[in-house]
């Protein structure tokens, strides 16, 4: 009889380098040069192995599975092109142990991929028969911990000796080409900075301001910045605007950070975990204050003279009994900006700002009449009042039903899986005694294995339903008291209108569309 023909796995080739590879200066060991090396060299030295395709992510986090390169990849996997993947170390793969455990203990052994780690002398073939992997997978989370909380301990300090640790200087500077974490001054813009003090000191509002930078052909800051070579986006809806806005304006007049007056306060924002890309507010006694940093563009008697207009019309905003009580709610539902109030014969109107203060290129007008709008507004609060009140009790009674058939079913389910455990034990003493053969022995295993896999997945389920249920009252009764707080509703107030919605988006048709605070959730 000849031979049997050695498997063949077709094998993928998948190279990563972070932003933190690069911080290091791109050393050799972690270049993707050297990893496709590496990996290249293990596969001519294994005949069973053939170079399929290689993937490589340049300059993304391990933290994470959204790459280019490696959703590619699992792409192919999923079409049946690749046998096996091959990296130059775990970490290389992932470095967040849930996904990655997840990785090798479903997608792996479902789709029977062979997986590679060099220098870890890892051969994954469907089954982790050690607890080397699970290890190393956690060791690579904690080293991603580790390497964020110094990176933030480092960034820290430096604020606490009042070096710039701001990824773009603010608006007005530069950094200093021969100390990254000092500011200098930018002329072109600082005289923009000094401009919009200047005018808003004249008695300028805040958006003729904006207008007169926009006429004058002024890019913003963010259009600024891109101009001048910096892969800069702001991360708001809005981040392709190219002209001055209202909040832009007002942001410099702000100017939080006190770099106009030569100061520096940082550290007011701080990430929220290492593994999350979202940041939280730091209490103001904790900002890192330091004066003296820098150059200043504004002069301090100029600077305080501002922020105390500023307050002095905000204040008479507030005791103005002719206040949009719709202010910060209601936006474009083109272009997002915010819809502003104005009076006509026939009655008050809201329309796009954009339209308002740019003109009809950059937006149409968004019309409506605010009388409309608040019968609008009035109608769809009084329809989840009524909703509120007719499902109650109906809801309640459903969703303990519901509850009440996942517990039984649970409990059922755990009687059968002691009864198995019972008759599994029970058949090892017979093999044991030689009562049985080992044939019949495997044959039971078999059996077993597949009842009890069976019952464990339809626990998971229940479990699954369970916790969405609990979710889905708890949505639920946070809707029910919110609208039932306002089942007497006759008219719309100020209070009424920020407890309940979220935005109001207004449409060229005349639609709108209103997006409450709390929803009544999906039936599940």
């Amino acid at each position: 009889m000849g031979k049997q023909r050695e498997q063949k796995y077709r094998t993928a080739i998948y190279c990563r380098l972070s932003d933190e590879d690069y911080e290091k200066k791109r050393e050799v060991s972690e270049s993707i040069e050297n990893q496709m090396f590496i990996c290249r060299k293990y596969i001519e030295e294994r005949p069973e192995l053939e170079e399929a395709e290689v993937y490589i992510d340049d300059g993304h986090t391990g933290l994470d599975y959204d790459r280019a390169g490696y959703i590619r990849m699992m792409e192919d996997v999923d079409a049946g092109k690749i046998d096996c993947i091959i990296t130059k170390s775990l970490a290389r793969l992932g470095r967040e142990h849930a996904e990655t455990i997840r990785l090798f203990k479903v997608t792996f052994v479902m789709k029977r991929i062979r997986y590679i780690a060099v220098v870890d002398n890892i051969d994954f073939n469907g089954r982790i028969t050690s607890i080397d992997i699970p290890i190393k997978v956690v060791m690579n989370d904690n080293y991603s911990m580790e390497t964020s909380n110094n990176v933030r301990a480092a960034l820290k300090a430096k604020a606490q000796r009042g070096e710039f640790i701001g990824s773009f200087a603010t608006y007005g500077y530069v950094k200093d080409p021969k100390d990254k974490n000092h500011l200098i001054v930018d002329p072109v813009a600082a005289e923009v900075v000094r401009r919009i003090y200047a005018e808003f000191i004249d008695g300028k509002d805040i958006m003729m301001i904006a207008h007169g930078l926009n006429d004058d052909k002024i890019p913003c800051p963010s259009e600024y910045k891109r101009q001048n070579g910096c892969n800069y986006s702001n991360n708001r809806r809005l981040d392709k605007t190219y002209y001055w806005t209202y909040s832009t304006v007002k942001k410099i007049l702000l100017n939080e950070n006190e770099n106009y007056i030569g100061n520096m306060v940082q550290h007011r924002v701080e990430k929220m975990a290492y593994n999350i890309k979202k940041f939280s507010q730091v209490e103001k006694s904790e900002w890192i204050r330091h004066e003296a940093t820098h150059e200043p563009i504004i002069e301090q008697r100029d600077y305080d003279m501002v922020h105390k207009m500023i307050r002095h019309r905000w204040k008479q905003m507030d005791c103005s009994k002719n206040i949009n009580y719709f202010a910060g709610l209601l936006f474009c539902g083109d272009c997002g900006r915010a819809m502003t109030k104005s009076k006509r014969k026939d009655g008050t109107i809201l329309r796009c700002t954009t339209y308002a203060r740019i003109g009809v290129q950059y937006c149409s007008q968004h019309l409506i009449y605010l009388q409309e709008l608040e019968e609008l507004v009035l109608q769809a609060i009084q329809a989840n009042v009524n909703e509120a009140i007719q499902s109650m009790d109906f809801e309640k009674i459903r969703q303990q039903k519901l509850q009440t058939g996942i517990n039984d079913e649970s409990s059922r389910l755990e009687m059968q899986l002691e009864q198995l455990e019972r008759n599994y034990r029970k058949m090892i003493m017979n093999l044991s005694q030689e009562l049985i053969s080992i044939d019949d022995f495997n044959v039971f295993k078999t059996e077993y294995t597949a009842q009890k896999k069976m019952i464990e997945n339809r626990k998971k389920v229940l479990q699954k339903q369970k916790d969405t249920g609990k979710i889905y009252m708890d949505e639920y009764q946070r809707w029910l008291e919110t609208f039932l707080q306002h089942r007497e509703i006759k008219e719309l107030s100020r209070e009424v209108l920020v407890n309940l919605i979220e935005r109001i988006d207004v449409y060229e048709n005349n639609s709108v569309n209103i997006t409450f605070r709390f929803k009544k959730p999906h039936q599940i």
